[in-house]
């Protein structure tokens, strides 16, 4: 987090006042980086790349392991069925 405040040469730049944004005094404001901004927040939707990929390979094995069921249901089903003769 990084306490931030306007240049007072410069209205369109903005200057490092400290690294602790708790210290911020009037005039002055905090920026956070999108990890903090999630972390204080606990976003359940948020998913960094690594987890939505996580959780993308699941749901297209969950998808790969019922098309599998799917054929061998078919399968079963069009086998002529065993009559015994006696």
């Amino acid at each position: 987090m990084l306490c931030l405040a306007q240049s007072t040469t410069d209205a369109t730049q903005v200057r490092i006042v400290s690294v602790d944004a708790g210290s911020c005094g009037p005039g002055e404001f905090a920026a956070f980086s999108q990890a903090e901004v999630t972390q204080a927040l606990g976003n359940p939707f948020y998913l960094d790349a690594a987890s939505a990929i996580s959780i993308s390979q699941a749901i297209l094995l969950v998808w790969a392991v019922a098309w599998v069921f799917r054929a061998i249901r078919k399968q079963l089903e069009s086998m002529e069925p065993i009559h015994d003769t006696e």
